[in-house]
């Protein structure tokens, strides 16, 4: 794309032809008609890209010229689109009334638990990570742009998102970061072991305190921890890490976090990162292939959900997150995801009040008030 590219920009990270988009979790599992119009990988050179950084605001026009291009009339189409698009219009709107909200229950549940942890127990698997489903069916269409605009609001530590193909918006708030790179320079954490929120700063910190000192969450978090530093060290002429994990405070849930830096090797670029951790125990479980086969029987197709979502521009730098607290919105109906880790000790009821807590965000960015 860039070998025959004219790129007039600032130099910026994230200004000039940039790639958005995103791949399925799972390429081996059978399709969903849930997931149509999200492919195996999708990767788009938008036509017109909005860049906000440092105080700053670029706008990027992206022109595919031919030999019979005429240079005024790509002129007038493409400032004609800038003008609509940077004109006052755009109106958050009020959600509709949820009409019906089912959800996988938790027999399911609890039946998924226990053929988990049977073959955690027999040594099959050292994780797994499970993820429920939750509909809803509103008296109207749900709106994207009030979604968005309340996540935003609500979890400004989160990586906000949406892809709209035409048809579906996949969109959420994730705060698992997958890559960040930066002239060379990655930098990435990892979450796994999850505790609530407290209704008072008291009983927060003590809920914190369990989090680090539980055994349970404690291996759930280092088998993420020693999956990535295994894989990040054959990739980096140098990786760090903090060996002891802190807290992050997310609106209504704590995760444990490790926190990664390293250099790339040089002849590796963000999509050799992305391609060799996903999927992180963090979202699939370990070894790999057991979990995912867990997953497919289990589950079925993901889709896009847990899976890398992220942009990548023309100097190599990107940032990569994974997909999860999201929802994808068709029209008047709304498939909302949450999962929890399985390790040896895992409780079926906690775990399930986890998952609970998880469909949170996108059920307060759907609903009415």
């Amino acid at each position: 794309l860039l070998d025959s590219a004219i790129i007039q920009g600032a130099g910026r990270r994230g200004v000039g032809p940039v790639l958005t988009g995103g791949v399925r979790f799972d390429p081996l599992a059978d399709r969903r008609p849930l997931w149509a119009g999200f492919p195996d990988a999708g990767l788009v050179l938008s036509r017109i890209l909005l860049t906000l950084s440092n105080d700053e605001a670029w706008l990027t026009a992206n022109l595919l010229v031919s030999p019979e291009t005429d240079p005024r009339q790509e002129t007038l189409r493409t400032t004609t689109m800038v003008d609509a698009l940077t004109s006052p219009g755009f109106q958050v709107e009020p959600q509709p009334r949820i009409l019906l909200d089912s959800a996988d229950g938790y027999s399911q549940w609890k039946e998924w638990l226990e053929q988990a942890l049977r073959l955690i127990e027999d040594g099959g698997l050292n994780k797994v990570v499970l993820a429920r489903r939750r509909n809803l069916l509103g008296d109207g269409d749900f709106s994207s742009l009030t979604a968005l605009s309340r996540l935003i609001d609500s979890y400004p530590q989160c990586t906000v998102f949406a892809v709209d193909n035409g048809v579906s918006t996949f969109l959420g708030a994730t705060p698992e970061e997958l890559v960040r790179l930066q002239k060379g320079a990655l930098a990435l954490s990892c979450l796994a072991g999850t505790a609530p929120r407290g209704n008072t700063s008291e009983e927060d910190e003590r809920l914190g305190r369990e989090l680090l000192s539980s055994g349970k969450e404690r291996r759930e978090h280092q088998a993420v921890v020693s999956m990535l530093a295994e894989a990040l060290s054959n990739a980096c002429s140098e990786i760090h890490w903090n060996q002891e994990p802190d807290i992050a405070y997310l609106r209504n849930v704590q995760h444990l976090r490790t926190s990664f830096q390293g250099r790339l090797s040089s002849n590796r670029g963000i999509l050799d990162i992305v391609q060799l951790l996903h999927p992180t125990p963090a979202l699939g479980g370990t070894p790999t292939g057991a979990a995912l086969e867990l997953i497919r029987r289990l589950e079925g197709d993901r889709g896009w959900y847990a899976a890398p979502l992220g942009w990548l521009d023309h100097e190599g730098d990107g940032e990569f997150s994974v997909a999860i607290r999201s929802a994808l919105l068709q029209g008047d109906q709304a498939t909302l995801f949450a999962g929890s880790g399985i390790v040896e000790g895992s409780d079926v009821q906690r775990e399930f009040e986890e998952t609970e807590l998880k469909f949170q965000p996108l059920l307060k960015a759907l609903g009415e008030g």
